[in-house]
């Protein structure tokens, strides 16, 4: 059984990947050096469709436990998830049930929260704000001492002019998180 801290709830090729690697080859010589770069590096917990309200909890009981770290946890779980029919949660009621269980679970506990990224650059869902907008408001209500940002996208499938009005919609966030999950670089994101 990998060893806890080196689970990876992050989507993506590259985090799959660095930790994957170890995994399948244990007995390669540089197994043990990529595992401990791997596990070394703060990363977010990505909780997505079967997440509930008990992994959560247990997510901040083992942030508590290690000396008070301050969970980042990034939810991901949008009916029709990436515009796909059949991914993500089966309809908004069943959404804002996942996010008010998954507010829950942090409770009381401090946590940054990213909320949907990409949900800002798809257009395939008429819902996608009043989506949105139900987990902000189960945070504020269940997780008061969590810090909730809207992602706004990564600037290359979007612009700010494209985002800005959806994101005025959505109240009660602390703020905006960009580049979550497309890792581009350069000025777009400024």
């Amino acid at each position: 059984v990998p060893d806890a801290r080196l689970r990876e709830r992050s989507v993506g090729a590259v985090a799959d990947a660095a930790y994957w690697w170890p995994v399948t080859f244990p007995n390669d010589s540089r197994a043990s050096t990529i595992k401990a770069r791997v596990t070394s590096v703060p990363r977010a917990e990505w909780l997505m469709a079967g997440t509930a309200q008990a992994n959560v909890a247990s997510i901040m009981s083992a942030a508590a436990a290690e000396g008070n770290k301050l969970p980042v946890l990034v939810m991901y779980d949008l009916p029709s998830l990436n515009c796909v029919s059949g991914q993500g949660a089966a309809s908004a009621s069943d959404y804002a049930s996942w996010a008010t269980s998954i507010a829950k679970g942090i409770g009381g506990s401090p946590a940054v929260v990213i909320v949907e990224p990409d949900w800002a650059i798809q257009s395939c869902d008429s819902n996608r704000v009043a989506e949105v907008q139900s987990a902000v408001t189960a945070l504020g209500t269940y997780a008061p001492h969590a810090w909730a940002y809207v992602d706004a996208g990564d600037g290359y499938f979007n612009t700010p002019a494209m985002v800005a009005p959806k994101l005025k919609q959505v109240h009660g966030e602390h703020g905006y998180a960009v580049n979550v999950s497309n890792y581009k670089i350069g000025r777009a994101h400024v």
